[in-house]
């Protein structure tokens, strides 16, 4: 985790000498990005204090994502985004118990115009998170999701720029996904972190 803090810190550093241009996406464009970055899930530990109780021992830690974003820009500032998300994750169990979560959300997202190579964004929206479970039942609940970001236009182009986001992600568990006799169902929150490339036509 270190490391990839360190490549995200060189990156900036790096980006930062570039020559200071006024770049952004357009109105009536769409650009799409690539996402790649680490979940990670139940900050509040509720899944854990559960399992605790039930003397299941729940660990769950940082899983690897990936995901596509879709976005149309209404205005120079304005967007609406469409995402998807796959977190390749387990329980922590010491078995082979997978819970892989799929996230698809609708959002708004408002870009903060600079006089620079950075544009900074802030977006929230809603849509659905499904938990795809090896425990018990799959489950698909009503979720949502406030974040902000970054685009770095590095290659001295407004149509192409280097991405960072991060995300919280609010929905509950069913307690089936936990298997029968559960009474897990308390919302959890996630936190992502992802970088990419987003391409503007």
């Amino acid at each position: 985790m270190k490391r990839g803090w360190l490549v995200v810190f060189t990156m900036l550093v790096m980006t930062s000498a570039l020559p200071a241009m006024a770049q952004h996406f357009h109105r009536n464009e769409i650009s799409v990005s690539g996402l790649i970055g680490v979940n990670f899930p139940d900050l509040g530990s509720n899944l854990e204090e559960y399992g605790d109780m039930k003397g299941i021992g729940f660990d769950r830690s940082g899983e690897f994502m990936f995901g596509v974003a879709v976005e149309y820009h209404i205005l120079d500032w304005l967007g609406v985004e469409g995402t998807g998300f796959l977190a390749i994750g387990d329980f922590g169990t010491g078995g082979s118990d997978d819970l892989n979560t799929w996230s698809f959300q609708g959002n708004v997202v408002g870009h903060i115009p600079t006089n620079t190579i950075f544009e900074p964004y802030l977006t929230g929206g809603i849509g659905i998170t499904v938990l795809d479970s090896d425990l018990g039942d799959s489950s698909t609940r009503f979720s949502g999701n406030v974040g902000a970001g970054v685009d770095i236009f590095a290659f001295n182009s407004d149509r192409i720029s280097i991405r960072i986001d991060s995300r919280l992600f609010f929905y509950s568990f069913e307690p089936d996904v936990l298997g029968p006799g559960s009474q897990f169902d308390d919302s959890v929150v996630d936190l992502t972190i992802q970088g990419g490339i987003r391409y503007g036509f």
